[in-house]
């Protein structure tokens, strides 16, 4: 004989229906995930049709339940759902697990294997760009989480208006803490804790409407390389002003060490030239005083053309200051240019050279060709002197004359046969010896 639903036990009872009440919830989840996730409609039909029908199979069997506890009158009629059998009861108590377990499985695989609209807002969610799209009258059609965050930070309140916010952004209509600046149409804002965003709006036509765009990307990486950058580029400007100072500096310290040291050897020639003319005035005979004059008459000349020209080329003044001491300089091939360190070290190079034949050599005339050849500057110095008896013993003047070359990159070398010779090279415009 088969057992009825109504005649097992209360227990039993209200045990299986609290087991279809939970078969009940996961359906009803079902249900709203099909809805939230806009699956296809006849799965959501099918989701909502299964949650109706065993909503209504655990009122009938509810219905035998309160019948048999007592709670409805004797003579009350109920569903013939509560007199099945309760080999069918369990049966289709399975069915209904088994579709509600079956759908569940179903959907979570359809929403990860297909794209659907809640799929593209979790995707924009995740951007890390801010993303707000909207109409003409500014009512958003669609953001995500991270540009309405921003917005609460810009204006206090969530974005129910695209048109506001950009108006916001665009006008600088900013809280304290925010700098704003502009890069085009662009709207570059930097935030209180450092993060800097690069704000655009994009005009889209779809069809006959107007959606326009608002994108915030991060530029912080950006921002901060470019302030490095200007940073950088105004201590190089500092620098390279500091650079021209010194350079004019020491370009006219140079020339004023020149000049005193051209100075300095007319004092020494005025001094033996003094001597000269004592000698000549108390034992000498008359030639000898017309050739005393005769000096006299050159290094007064010299003397007097320096104060009234005021030379400031290097050269003319090693010239005049050789022609006092009656030595002779020869220039040939391109010069140097004024005011560079090819300059500056040739300048030293033939005061040293003009010394030293003066006074170690029995000579007066000193020779120097210069020439330029892949970007080298040579000079080639030469006198009238003797020739040195043997290797020459470089000195305070020729090895600080070698230092100077070889720090600007350069090099010196001295030849004495079959006579004298200074040969300098060294890079033009500050490069490297070719």
């Amino acid at each position: 004989m088969t057992t009825a639903w109504l005649e097992i036990s209360l227990v039993a009872q209200g045990f299986l229906c609290s087991v279809l009440a939970l078969i009940l919830t996961l359906s009803l989840a079902d249900a709203v995930i099909a809805f939230y996730y806009r699956v296809k409609k006849r799965y959501l039909l099918a989701a909502t049709a299964s949650l109706a029908v065993q909503f209504l199979y655990l009122c009938l069997l509810y219905e035998g339940y309160l019948k048999v506890s007592g709670d409805l009158p004797d003579d009350a009629s109920i569903s013939p759902v509560s007199a099945m059998p309760l080999w069918s009861v369990l049966v289709l108590t399975a069915v209904f697990a088994l579709t509600a377990v079956t759908g569940l499985c179903f959907l979570v695989k359809y929403i990860r294997t297909h794209l659907t609209a809640m799929s593209v807002k979790e995707g924009l969610d995740r951007l890390p760009t801010g993303l707000c799209f909207y109409d003409r009258e500014g009512l958003p059609l669609l953001l995500n989480e991270r540009i309405n965050a921003e917005c609460v930070a810009v204006t206090g309140e969530p974005l129910l208006d695209g048109r506001a916010f950009w108006t916001h952004l665009s006008e600088g209509n900013l809280p304290d803490g925010f700098e704003r600046s502009t890069a085009g149409e662009a709207v570059i804002l930097k935030f209180p804790g450092g993060e800097v965003k690069n704000y655009r709006r994009i005009t889209h036509m779809c069809g006959a409407e107007t959606v326009y765009e608002i994108v915030g990307g991060d530029v912080s990486g950006e921002y901060a390389l470019g302030a490095a950058l200007t940073e950088k580029n105004r201590e190089l400007k500092a620098l390279n002003a500091r650079l021209r100072e010194y350079g004019d500096r020491i370009t006219e310290f140079t020339r004023e060490r020149e000049s005193l040291q051209a100075k300095i050897r007319i004092h020494d020639a005025l001094g033996s030239l003094l001597l000269m003319t004592r000698k000549s005035l108390t034992q000498g005979a008359d030639e000898e005083l017309a050739a005393v004059a005769r000096q006299w008459e050159d290094v007064t000349g010299i003397i007097g053309a320096a104060e009234e020209n005021k030379r400031e080329d290097g050269f003319a003044e090693l010239t005049a200051a050789a022609e006092a001491i009656g030595a002779e300089i020869h220039l040939a091939g391109d010069l140097p240019r004024p005011g560079t360190v090819e300059e500056k070290i040739v300048l030293q190079a033939l005061h040293e050279c003009l010394t030293n034949t003066v006074r170690h050599g029995d000579g007066n005339a000193v020779e120097a060709y210069f020439s330029e050849s892949n970007g080298n500057f040579r000079a080639q110095i030469t006198n009238n002197g003797g020739q040195p008896k043997g290797e020459i013993r470089e000195g305070g003047g020729l090895t600080s004359l070698r230092k100077l070359a070889e720090s600007e990159g350069g090099s010196m070398h001295v030849t004495i046969r079959p006579r004298f010779e200074l040969s300098i090279t060294v890079p033009m415009d500050g490069g490297k010896l070719k």
